[in-house]
């Protein structure tokens, strides 16, 4: 496995708290994970409550620029992601949404290459530096488009998992 640099946001602007969170984080990363450890220059001092964590998310978004652009299958699939986006609150860090116009169904090593190209045209116009798959049936292109791609490629399907482990893992006696 490759080496990895994880960027934990504290999303309070307390950096005292954001350097412990750190080593925290170092402790309970591999050895050959670099953490990074950042906090918003603005905001609450802590979150303590709903109105702090709104509060802290102007400051928190300019922490990062880790901006994205989707590609999923058909053009129909377009509105309803851009909705979700937009509902979860990622709509200033979404570059769009694109369709590979390959349906879902036929998602496989022939189709890959028109996914692929999509996500490529995503990088070179959009602004986004990393792509988000918006099928769970392209689950296994994620890997390897990464690689072609020199750019992260997030699989939906890999990042539940993997965030489904972590919790399983904090709650492990």
């Amino acid at each position: 496995m490759n080496p990895m640099r994880i960027l934990v946001i504290n999303p309070n602007s307390t950096s005292a708290m954001t350097e412990d969170i750190a080593e925290a984080a170092k402790l309970a990363a591999l050895s050959s994970t670099e953490i990074v450890a950042r906090n918003p220059e603005t905001g609450p001092v802590s979150i303590q409550g709903p109105e702090d964590g709104e509060a802290a998310m102007p400051g928190l978004m300019q922490v990062f620029d880790g901006k994205f652009s989707t590609v999923t299958t058909l053009p129909v699939s377009v509105p309803i992601i851009e909705a979700n986006i937009s509902s979860y609150g990622f709509d200033a860090r979404s570059c769009g949404v694109r369709a590979s116009n390959v349906p879902v169904l036929s998602i496989g090593r022939e189709t890959a290459r028109s996914i692929e190209e999509e996500a490529k045209t995503a990088l070179a116009e959009d602004g986004c530096s990393t792509i988000v798959l918006g099928c769970a049936g392209m689950a296994d292109l994620a890997s390897s488009m990464s690689v072609e791609l020199g750019a992260p490629v997030i699989d939906g399907v890999a990042a539940a998992v993997g965030l489904c482990e972590a919790v399983l893992r904090l709650k492990a006696p």
